[in-house]
């Protein structure tokens, strides 16, 4: 069976498992997609948006047209970051609960192998300093296994950050077991990739950010997307805005001075000028 044509053409755009198997000849199971996937990823066949794709597949379905995101999302530290077993949609109310059982063999930086090491590995790991006013740090994602920037490291080189934001749509690419039992809390607020945060979605992650401060007034909070400048900038951005009124270009410059260049997408900064203009 050939299914490179199929998955090299289509899988990009596509939204839930259930189309994935449509696009393959055949009536495939979802756990038979999923080996064909990781075998063409395994022989260097599919590149890092594949892969990308692979791992919101494996983890849950994400509607990119109708994904709405108003409340964190606890990530179970018993879920293995890459199950092998078909998600099903679950409602937000629900989101906290594991969509998929722990297993596999799939490498745990396999997402990190192809060209998507070499942008992440020349990507400054962490704002040196708190962004403006707040206690925020802007950082791209940890790398489990023995890096400058792994969970481990972080622990130890930032005694100051007490939790850590996990905007990513899907399951980090480290270990988040490593925090419980630590002073590190580990939090996961799921969004889009280059989907502008709505206003629902900013709102959640204040309240969040707020309870966070509540419990403890002087903790670090550690905000990450895959490299900390377009989510990240967006969300921290909202807050400068909405919390401690700075204008839009005020927290823009802001953010740009702690994360060079600051949010890199222009369409981001033109909405966050949008939605906050007096």
């Amino acid at each position: 069976m050939n299914v490179r044509q199929p998955l090299s053409k289509d899988i990009g755009s596509l939204r839930t498992l259930a189309q994935v198997q449509k696009s393959l000849p055949g009536n495939k199971t979802p756990q038979q997609i999923e080996r064909s996937l990781i075998t063409l990823i395994q022989a260097g066949e599919i590149g890092y948006s594949y892969q990308h794709r692979l791992r919101q597949i494996q983890y849950y379905r994400i509607d990119k047209s109708s994904a709405n995101p108003s409340q964190a999302v606890a990530i179970p530290t018993q879920v293995a970051p890459y199950p092998t077993q078909a998600a099903s949609v679950l409602p937000r109310s629900q989101a906290a609960q594991p969509a998929l059982t722990a297993g596999g063999n799939f490498s745990h930086n396999a997402v990190y192998q192809v060209k998507n090491q070499l942008k992440w590995n020349v990507t400054n790991d962490i704002t040196p300093t708190t962004i403006g006013t707040t206690k925020f740090r802007a950082m791209k994602a940890l790398l489990h296994g023995n890096h400058a920037h792994s969970p481990s490291s972080l622990m130890q080189n930032q005694p100051n950050i007490c939790f850590i934001i996990d905007l990513l749509g899907y399951p980090p690419s480290y270990q988040t077991q490593v925090f419980v039992n630590t002073r590190v809390k580990y939090i996961k607020y799921a969004t889009v990739s280059g989907n502008v945060p709505t206003q629902d979605s900013i709102d959640g992650f204040i309240k969040l950010v707020k309870n966070c401060w509540e419990s403890q007034p002087q903790a670090e909070i550690a905000v990450h997307c895959n490299y900390g400048f377009n989510r990240t900038g967006f969300y921290i951005c909202s807050y400068l805005v909405q919390e401690l009124e700075y204008t839009p270009e005020q927290a823009l410059v802001t953010f740009a001075s702690n994360r060079p260049p600051g949010i890199r997408h222009e369409y981001f900064k033109q909405a966050l000028r949008q939605r906050y203009a007096k």
